[in-house]
């Protein structure tokens, strides 16, 4: 998984991260959640993120100055042991028609239906999606 993520994001510079919350977060979640508290805004691309059930997922923001895209790495950061483990994870997109998804090993390319595409995420698993 991680060497097919490395080869796509290798031309990309971390910008920003965000942890997103549903439901009542546990003592564990709440602690990431502070570290992050004054973390700055993503870019406008990005329009919502919403998550499926109790728990946290962390998206981070990369931007690759030399082709002017923008990439989000999507990971399930819930406490498996506190609540549910599998999240889907759904991202609003604003002024793009597709995403390229690395997930799971494989790289797949999706039509986003009003600009969103969602991504089932098992406990602790991530993947990486440029829109454009």
């Amino acid at each position: 998984d991680m060497a097919v993520f490395a080869k796509a994001m290798a031309h990309f510079e971390y910008r920003d991260m965000q942890y997103y919350t549903k439901g009542t977060v546990d003592s564990s979640m709440q602690t990431a959640l502070n570290i992050v508290e004054n973390v700055g805004k993503f870019d406008d691309k990005l329009e919502n993120v919403a998550i499926s059930a109790n728990g946290l997922a962390l998206v981070t923001e990369l931007y690759d100055e030399e082709n002017g895209w923008f990439g989000y790495f999507v990971m399930n950061a819930t406490n498996p042991y506190t609540t549910v483990a599998e999240q889907t994870v759904t991202l609003t997109f604003a002024g793009y028609s597709n995403a390229q998804i690395y997930q799971d090993g494989v790289v797949k390319t999706v039509a986003l239906t009003n600009g969103q595409v969602t991504l089932t995420l098992a406990e602790a698993a991530g993947a990486f999606v440029i829109p454009y």
